[in-house]
This record gives C-alpha cells, structure tokens and sequence, in this order.
C-alpha cells in the first residue's frame, strides 16, 4: 500500500494551468492500494484532479487553493516554503501520521525539528507553522579563507 498524504502540490503542470498531478508509480501501479488523501493541491486556473495512469482518486479531506508561503519563487532555490499565519489551505489542515511508527523517518517533527502539531492539527507540507519562529534563512557566510 502506498499513502500519500500531507503533500503540497504546487504549480503542477505544464505552464501552471493543468487540471492533473500524474503519479508516477514505475515499481507500484496504481490501484486501489493507494491512499491519496489530506494534500493541498494548487494547479493553476483549471479544476485539480489527481490521477495516477488514468486512474482518478479521491483527496476528500485535501484542499484546493493556493497555499500562503514566506516567500515562493518558480524554480529558485531560495524559496522559503514555510507557512504564513494567514495561510487557509495547509495550516492546521493535515492528518496526524504519528502512528506511522517508521524509525529511519520522524513523522512527529517537521523539517526543521518542530514537533507536530504545533496547533490544533499537523500543517500540510514539509514545515509546521511555529507563531513566533524565526523563518528567515540564513546569511551567506562571510569572511572565510582557506589556510
């Protein structure tokens, strides 16, 4: 069985403006094996519909909207992917995956360390929003010489 869930899916497609994720599931096929639920899908313009090979499934406690980042940048590296307080589509949206118990993960902390939830829910996407925590990438280091 594969799960997914708690996924931001951002900007999905061709030019931003498709109707469809397409999983790509070489070593499992798509079947009825597969949970996709509790996503934040943002597709551009057109309605989001997730399919894997031209198999449709269902994201019934997902949202569609376009999730409110610090700092979102098409295709840079320096985006800053975590959640603003104003954000409605993945703040306090996601399932709790705790039960998962998979020790080489931890399902409990997000990216950064913080424990999850740090609301009244797990936030959809790689970052809990933390009130208060700093979010602001670091400076390049400066002043560095090699001996």
């Amino acid at each position: 069985m594969a799960v997914v869930k708690n996924n931001i899916i951002y900007n999905s497609g061709k030019q931003n403006d498709v109707a469809a994720w397409i999983a790509d599931y070489r070593a499992t096929p798509c079947n009825s094996d597969i949970v996709f639920d509790y996503n934040t899908l943002h597709a551009g313009s057109r309605s989001n519909v997730v399919t894997c090979n031209g198999i449709e499934f269902s994201n019934s406690h997902g949202y569609k909207g376009e999730p409110s980042f610090v700092n979102y940048i098409q295709g840079s590296v320096s985006s800053n992917l975590h959640l603003i307080s104003s954000d409605q589509y993945a703040r306090d949206k996601g399932a709790d995956l705790s039960f998962l118990g998979i020790t080489d993960f931890n399902f409990r902390a997000d990216r950064d360390g913080f424990s999850r939830p740090q609301g009244s829910a797990w936030d959809i996407g790689a970052y809990e929003y933390v009130p208060g925590g700093d979010t602001t990438l670091p400076a390049a280091p400066t002043g560095l010489a090699v001996n």
